[in-house]
């Protein structure tokens, strides 16, 4: 599947006219969290020639398609993917750390990293998982695979309890985040056995979740959030300002062209 994937990126390139600086896994896959029906997940961030940005009319800044089989495909232009990067974007940190890379430029890919973990805005990024896990916790009990709603829930609170305590971006692996949350045992083990029912995929849709996971998540996610607003708001203009440096130097890293404007004089 590896190879079918790579070889989809490839004429991706040819076919919309752009290169990709770096494609990965970004769904369970990355997070040690795949079962065997699991789909792959592929998500990727592509730069276009110099002269497609040069451009009054606004254009699609997303590339994705249909999906087949258990393979779905979803990139961002470059410029998106810096400006989200500007804000922390979970999503986006995410692909930058996910542990299955299909391709990259290893030079942008690096300095991506670099940048991520630079202007890292530790309560944007918590405020975003909060977020996610009170919209998914609102699905609870309405049919959908309990299983992985709860691990769906569980995961973005196990991140920001990494960044509440690192101050850093969360790893991809469920793994290290429940590792570093420290976590009572007694939980800790009910989340590991949601953890291998998941992977297995043996479960039905209206399991019952242990007690003291539902517990612990009612309890989190109001702390967290309270916390995220006890940090402030972070001034982002001199990350926008690097990362628009970044933004014209891997368009030239990429096509071999400067990204310049020349300023025409009137006589």
């Amino acid at each position: 599947m590896e190879t079918v994937i790579k070889e989809k990126l490839q004429q991706m390139e040819k076919d919309y006219k752009m290169k990709i600086i770096f494609a990965c896994e970004g769904g369970s896959r990355s997070r040690e969290l795949s079962s065997p029906d699991s789909d792959y997940d592929v998500r990727f961030i592509y730069v276009h020639p110099p002269e497609w940005y040069l451009s009054i009319k606004a254009k699609k800044d997303v590339i994705e398609l249909p999906v087949a089989g258990k393979l779905e495909f979803h990139g961002w232009d470059i410029r998106k993917a810096l400006f989200l990067l500007s804000k922390s974007n979970p999503q986006l940190l995410e692909w930058l750390n996910s542990s299955v890379v299909y391709c990259e430029r290893t030079k942008l890919s690096r300095l991506f990293k670099e940048k991520s973990s630079e202007h890292f805005n530790r309560a944007a990024l918590i405020h975003h998982y909060v977020s996610m896990a009170v919209n998914n916790k609102r699905q609870l009990g309405k049919g959908h695979d309990e299983v992985k709603l709860v691990l769906n829930i569980l995961r973005p609170v196990l991140a920001c309890r990494w960044a509440e305590k690192y101050a850093s971006v969360p790893p991809a692996s469920f793994y290290s985040l429940l590792e570093a949350a420290g976590t009572e045992k007694l939980l800790k083990n009910e989340i590991l056995k949601l953890v291998e029912v998941k992977k297995k995929g043996t479960y039905e849709k209206n399991v019952n979740i242990p007690p003291v996971i539902i517990e612990h998540i009612e309890m989190e996610l109001p702390r967290l959030k309270e916390f995220a607003a006890g940090l402030g708001k972070a001034d982002r203009r001199a990350a926008e300002e690097d990362l628009d440096e970044l933004f014209r130097y891997s368009i030239a890293e990429m096509w071999g062209r400067s990204f310049q404007v020349e300023q025409r004089t009137e006589n």
